[in-house]
């Protein structure tokens, strides 16, 4: 869990309203200025300002004295000819010129360092609340505060990918230099982030519908992701009852995903193309307004982020029921009571999910589409599903839910669907051990080797949140560990603060040789537009020789079974684990792999053991952060995260 620390800086303790009225009459105040003591007086107001917020950033201020000793140099050198003075060619330097640009330069550094105090210590949401009252501009200011939030979140994150990979990021010269190919990969995302907020914020709007019994029909549909691609569902028929709970069952990759947009609307509302019908709750999803669709039928997907459209907690749960007592009350089952007036993108990926079942489960829509809703949660986390999931069932919702943890959602009873290369088919005698069923996590047993990795006494704060307080661990060559722990424990954290993707504000790190890191969602650490481009990426970066970087490429074209011109934001969720796996085995010291087998049928859960295992005899330390019970009781050890430390060792 995180604290937020005071705020005592002169902008910090006003209000949101009263920050954003002092930087307009600074800014408006800015005109007006052509004196220098009161240009001198705002330049020392500024720093005033600028050095006491708790927030400083002095890259910023260094930038603000160059641009202001800039707006000097232009005046005095193109000073009025009328002053006098020394000239030459176009330039005239006097004592006018020269008091013009001082002064120019004062207002200018000080109108900037009151104004990048107010970004550094206002959030997004206060942004939102200094400006909602202008009600025309609400749903915009909305959309793009959100767009901000997305845009930082896949900066940030890419970033951390870049710094683990070996990508220098510790100098102004080296992120000007890595800027033009960071944003290569990241526009592509920006407008693939884009189909999915539009799905988010359609879902968001409260449409009047009459529309209260849950019915399904499915008839003779095919699906298809792109006009030229082979469909992914194919002829496709099957009825749901109202008030029914049904299980779609199968591999990845079986269409489970597809068929449960193209009955939500979302295909062919935002994305693909499809033939034969759908209907939901009577609605034809084809000729129907996704808006009233959405309406009608809840679609939460695997990426947890991509469900949400509020900029906070509370915001994000008021879409969805008009009762605040609610709002509150969902909140306080599904553990987020405590996090009201959190931002989205500061939870972690365990409570995403929780939020988004909560303006699921609140929202009291006749039917839910759920995919992949219980892998990212810790076991108290499922429990409080699951039974939130039993109350809407009794009430008559219709539920249609996709997820590999099939023995959690066996004891509701559910009706079975099993998909299978995008057909609806008789399931075998031996479905579950394919694909609903963990089989028991077996491991090597590998000599255990010196120390490679350590934490010690480590502190970390971010945006103000101190997360992690007093982290001291360490992991030795060959040895499994695994971190558990209730989601927003701090774990994510501490491993990203281990590979050196975040900086420790105390404690010390030592990590010898490599670390690798495969992300929660490993899509937000793709950082080539191909998938073999993505796994040449890191032995280029390593400096590797042309064979061995060529022979690393042929290994995980033959270990992923991807095509090598595939985008790799275009994968399934499951292939995209699968390539983060392979692109990040570059003769690594220290592996991290946070919650792997999410998304994973029996099959891939398989190859991952089996890469770990080859790790391990490598001498490769492997830390696993995961919810799986089974995993953690085949570690060497266990590692049990709470409030930001190391509670428990096992």
């Amino acid at each position: 869990m995180s604290t937020r620390k005071r705020r005592f800086g002169p902008l910090s303790v006003l209000p949101p309203q009263y920050r954003l009225a002092v930087v307009l009459f600074v800014g408006v105040f800015y005109i007006f200025i052509n004196d220098i003591t009161f240009a001198a007086c705002l330049f020392v107001v500024g720093m005033l300002v600028f050095l006491l917020e708790t927030r400083k950033s002095y890259g910023f201020l260094a930038s603000v004295f160059v641009s202001a000793g800039t707006f000097v140099l232009y005046n005095a050198v193109l000073s009025p000819k009328e002053g006098g003075g020394l000239s030459w060619w176009v330039f005239t330097i006097n004592s006018l010129g020269i008091e013009r640009g001082v002064v120019t330069g004062l207002r200018f550094a000080g109108t900037m360092l009151i104004s990048i105090s107010w970004l550094k210590v206002t959030s997004i949401p206060e942004m939102y609340d200094s400006l909602s009252f202008i009600k025309p501009i609400e749903p915009w200011l909305l959309g793009i505060l959100r767009g901000i939030q997305i845009l930082s979140r896949e900066f940030v994150a890419l970033t951390q990918s870049l710094i683990i990979r070996g990508v220098k990021w510790n100098s102004m010269v080296s992120k000007i230099k890595n800027l033009a190919p960071l944003l290569t990969v990241i526009i592509p995302r920006i407008l693939e982030n884009s189909k999915m907020s539009a799905v988010a914020q359609v879902s968001h709007q409260r449409v009047n519908t009459d529309r209260t019994v849950g019915s399904i029909v499915v008839n003779g549909l095919t699906v298809w992701g792109d006009s030229d691609d082979p469909p992914v569902l194919e002829d496709v028929s099957f009825q749901v009852h109202p008030g029914e709970l049904v299980y779609l069952a199968g591999r990845s990759g079986s269409g489970r995903g597809p068929l449960l947009k193209a009955i939500s609307g979302v295909i062919p509302g935002i994305e693909g193309y499809i033939q034969g019908e759908v209907f939901l709750s009577g609605l034809n999803t084809s000729t129907t307004d996704l808006a009233v669709l959405l309406s009608t039928g809840r679609y939460i997907g695997p990426n947890p982020f991509s469900n949400l459209y509020g900029l906070t907690v509370g915001q994000e749960l008021a879409f969805m029921t008009e009762s605040y007592e609610e709002g509150v009350e969902i909140a306080e089952r599904m553990g987020l009571g405590s996090l009201w007036k959190e931002e989205t993108t500061k939870l972690s990926g365990g409570q995403q999910v929780r939020l988004a079942l909560a303006g699921a489960l609140v929202s009291k829509v006749p039917v839910l589409l759920l995919n992949s809703p219980l892998q990212e949660l810790d076991p108290q986390g499922r429990v409080d599903f699951l039974y939130a999931l039993k109350e809407v069932l009794r009430e008559g919702t219709t539920v249609v839910i996709a997820d590999p943890l099939w023995e959690e959602i066996k004891p509701l009873k559910p009706r079975v669907l099993y998909l299978e290369d995008g057909r609806v088919q008789k399931p075998p005698k031996n479905w579950e051990k394919l694909v609903g069923v963990r089989k028991p996590f077996r491991f090597d047993r590998v000599p255990r080797e010196k120390v490679v990795a350590r934490m010690d006494g480590v502190h970390v704060s971010l945006s103000g949140n101190h997360i992690l307080r007093g982290v001291s661990l360490e992991v030795a060559g060959g040895e499994l560990v695994v971190i558990v722990g209730p989601n927003g424990s701090g774990k994510t954290t501490a491993m990203l603060t281990l590979a050196g993707a975040i900086q420790q504000q105390r404690g010390e790190v030592q990590v010898s040789g490599q670390a690798g890191f495969v992300f929660q969602n490993p899509f937000l650490q793709f950082a080539r537009e191909t998938v073999e481009a993505e796994l040449g990426f890191g032995p280029r970066i390593l400096a590797w020789s042309e064979k061995e970087a060529n022979d690393h490429i042929a290994w995980g074209l033959y270990w992923t079974k991807l095509n090598p011109e595939t985008s790799p934001i275009d994968l399934h969720p499951s292939n995209a684990r699968m390539l983060a796996f392979a692109a990040s085995e570059t003769r690594t010291t220290l592996m991290i792999l946070d919650e792997p087998t999410v998304g994973l049928d029996g099959f891939d859960v398989a190859k991952l053991v089996s890469l770990i295992n080859k790790l391990r005899s490598r001498g490769v330390a492997v830390i696993v952060i995961s919810h799986e019970e089974a995993l953690a009781q085949a570690a060497d050890r266990v590692l049990v995260f709470g409030e930001g430390r190391v509670v428990q060792e096992r």
